[in-house]
């Protein structure tokens, strides 16, 4: 019998559902592709973790056939996650509800959580991080644009968090930020410990058929409802480095010339961003996991010289990025598409930390940066 998507009561199932498969912190992820309406969702079982600072492949048992699901953090040193996907469920909310309708994931168990006042405690510490942040992010600014005027580095990218206790299920968050970002690659996952939700207008790499398609996102502005643009040298600058790297890196890989298509305006939620689109046609030898490999982090979230700009941000930001400006794939047999992590939060005990940055160089001026991180910021912020 059809389902139709626009039911609200196939909705609130949905959500239920979800917000039952958090309660249960077993690991899963629920994803929307940009410009899809139909979800994905995956139940995941780990693999054996494994570091790999030169790669990104872990080791374990899976078989090539195998569908698995990579969450990579922002440090090549940290482990990367894998998982093995032992279910996968696919189609609108509508339907995904009834499936989960008849697996006994939508009952009371899973009612939402009426709005509640946090405990005091927990808004006190919630307030006490928030207002060590703008300090620490000057602090951290002037270190960067040092090093940037000292010529070590053509650009480095300076990130910070904004701490938020959720008045509003993270479930219901999520959907919402489908229906307001619908360029964005929306997740919902449990990782087994932590709950990590992103909407990232940012495609790191998607594989097939011997073919690569990605981007070279940065430059910021607000969105305008005119949607007509007008890019600052500051901007076109830093979306060129960033364009200019992953051709770089892309060249030996190819066994044509590399194709750009841009650069444009991008829309993404509140924001919108200078984009090139590129694409290759890669060597038979080449993986998608040689791709990830050598492309994150880009500079769109990293810096240049890539190496030295990563270790850079590693001891000199305050605080750790974890999984922010890392990335998620879903890859099966070297084919598959990985997003970069950005617009999200990490949830636990009771506190999101949100997490913005942007491209600085050595022209950048410290409030337009700030103000660069609320603007990316503002979407998440109010749905929480």
């Amino acid at each position: 019998m059809p389902i139709l998507a626009a039911d609200p009561s196939f909705t609130a199932l949905f959500t239920a559902a979800l917000n039952t498969l958090l309660r249960r912190a077993q690991p899963f992820v629920c994803l929307r592709r940009p410009h899809s309406s139909s979800f994905s969702l995956l139940f995941l079982e780990p693999i054996a973790e494994g570091t790999a600072p030169a790669g990104i492949k872990a080791q374990g048992t899976e078989k090539e056939e195998d569908l698995q699901f990579l969450l990579a953090p922002f440090d090549r040193c940290r482990p990367l996650q894998k998982f093995k996907v032992t279910e996968e469920l696919s189609g609108s909310a509508a339907h995904l509800a009834s499936l989960l309708y008849l697996q006994d994931l939508c009952g009371d168990e899973a009612a939402e959580d009426a709005p509640a006042e946090p405990p005091a405690d927990l808004k006190r510490r919630c307030e006490s991080l928030n207002a060590q942040v703008r300090a620490c992010y000057e602090s951290d600014f002037s270190r960067f644009k040092e090093a940037l005027c000292a010529g070590r580095f053509s650009k480095l990218v300076l990130s910070r968090p904004h701490y938020q206790i959720p008045r509003r299920p993270l479930s219901t968050v999520f959907l919402d930020l489908c229906d307001l970002q619908p360029e964005a690659c929306c997740l919902l996952m449990h990782t087994g410990s932590e709950v990590l939700l992103y909407a990232s207008p940012e495609l790191l790499a998607e594989c097939s058929d011997g073919a690569i398609k990605t981007m070279a996102l940065a430059g910021t502005q607000r969105r305008s409802a005119q949607d007509a643009y007008s890019w600052g040298a500051k901007d076109q600058r830093e979306q060129q480095l960033v364009t200019d790297f992953i051709v770089s890196t892309l060249e030996p890989l190819s066994a044509q010339p590399v194709h750009l298509t841009g650069p444009c305006s991008r829309p993404a939620g509140a924001a919108v961003h200078l984009c090139t689109d590129i694409t290759a046609v890669l060597k038979p030898e080449v993986t998608a996991e040689e791709i990830l490999s050598a492309l994150h982090p880009t500079p769109a979230v990293c810096g240049l010289p890539q190496q030295e700009a990563r270790e850079f941000i590693k001891r000199e930001e305050s605080g750790s990025r974890g999984f922010y400006a890392g990335f998620t794939a879903l890859l099966r047999g070297g084919r598959g598409a990985a997003y970069v992590n950005l617009r999200g939060l990490s949830f636990k005990d009771g506190i999101a930390c949100l997490r913005a940055g942007g491209g600085i160089l050595p022209e950048s001026e410290l409030q337009s940066e700030w103000q660069e991180t609320e603007l990316k910021l503002q979407v998440l912020k109010e749905l929480l």
